[in-house]
């Protein structure tokens, strides 16, 4: 399994709870999602660019992607409200792959109507 993942641009996005957060191992796979800010600063300044923003585009091998849709929702999905918390708790590995690109999200009726407006004021022909 792997999923994308992009570099945070503002501390109001940093902080959204509608914005899933990921730490990464040194090999590049995920340690763990969260709707709060991860990881937690103890006093020790950490650059806004070193949090990952997981952006929720997904590539799974076909057998992994019939096995998470058989499991039932984990206690940790249950409680953060990301699915993909379902594949760790069952030991799947989820490389993070490092995009720049910065899409636009639509996690909330505001952004809904935000993208809306620039589809409303942008020509796509």
């Amino acid at each position: 399994m792997a999923t994308l993942v992009g570099i945070f641009k503002d501390k109001k996005d940093l902080s959204s709870p509608n914005t899933a957060k990921v730490v990464a191992d040194g090999r590049g796979y995920a340690m763990y999602f969260s709707r709060s800010v991860i990881p937690g600063s103890r006093g020790i300044s950490f650059r806004l660019s070193n949090y990952l923003k997981h952006i929720g585009i997904y590539a799974y091998r076909r057998d992994i992607l019939f096995k998470l849709i058989s499991w039932p929702q984990s206690a940790l999905e249950k409680v953060e409200k990301l699915e993909q918390l379902r594949a760790l708790e069952h030991g799947v590995k989820i490389k993070m792959i490092k995009t720049g690109y910065h899409p636009l999200a639509v996690d909330t009726p505001a952004d809904l109507s935000r993208i809306n407006k620039i589809l409303r004021t942008q020509s796509f022909t």
